[in-house]
């Protein structure tokens, strides 16, 4: 009984690491890896939800194109996810 209520606390950790810091780190690898995919061309959706189309990068930045002659520059770190041909 007593090797029960020694567990108890332990299983409740490792059922909260399950529930809420897995999700975290897949989804944080997730965003790395559209990061890692981004180049000039590609078009993407940044966090706020702007579609665009990468005109330049840099370490940091990136130009994205969301109307014909207009660039923005966005963080690296805000891109949400790198679009197929037809997004």
């Amino acid at each position: 009984m007593e090797i029960l209520i020694l567990a108890l606390p332990l299983l409740v950790l490792v059922g909260m690491w399950f529930l809420m810091v897995r999700p975290v780190r897949q989804r944080q690898r997730e965003a790395q890896a559209a990061q890692m995919a981004v180049h000039v061309g590609a078009n993407i959706m940044t966090t706020a939800g702007i579609y665009g189309t990468v005109a330049w990068m840099d370490e940091e930045a990136i130009g994205l194109e969301v109307s014909e002659g207009v660039v923005v520059k966005y963080a690296r770190a805000a891109v949400a996810a790198v679009l197929d041909d037809e997004g």
